[in-house]
């Protein structure tokens, strides 16, 4: 399962989503009649909970080459649209000391399947600033790598 947003609510979704897992979600948590649902790897079930960096990421579209798409793991909120500080912040600003830069579409396909198969779960911030300039083309919209 991947959550995929154009948005700046990923991190909600994320804390959210692992509320659901840990049964802690006003709607599946055992209390006022409603049923307990729980997915945090207790009692036999499947850890679906998003927490580690690998899990978390976002897709940057430099320009309208699929090439030039880029997915950053380990981070779940855009900080810039420009490629030379993106660079710089993933250098420098502690907070992306895990994060590391995918370049290439085929490894960013890998990366996702392989991510999916070991957790189930991941959450990616779509370029919409990039959708937005090419005045919302289709083809310039989330990134669908399929094989």
């Amino acid at each position: 399962m991947a959550f995929r947003t154009f948005g700046q609510d990923l991190p909600l979704v994320v804390w959210e989503f692992n509320q659901f897992c840990q049964g802690n979600h006003p709607c599946f948590s055992g209390r006022n009649g409603t049923p307990l649902i729980k997915f945090d790897g207790s009692k036999g079930t499947k850890n679906l909970k998003i927490e580690d960096t690998d899990q978390q990421a976002c897709y940057f579209r430099f320009s309208h080459e699929i090439k030039d798409a880029k997915l950053v793991t380990g981070m779940n909120s855009r900080i810039t649209n420009e490629m030379d500080e993106l660079l710089e912040a993933l250098d420098s600003v502690e907070e992306y000391e895990d994060s590391k830069m995918i370049k290439d579409v085929i490894p960013q396909f890998q990366h996702i399947l392989e991510t999916l198969k070991k957790r189930a779960t991941m959450a990616i911030q779509d370029d919409y600033y990039h959708y937005k300039e090419s005045e919302y083309h289709n083809e310039y919209g989330k990134l669908l790598l399929i094989d």
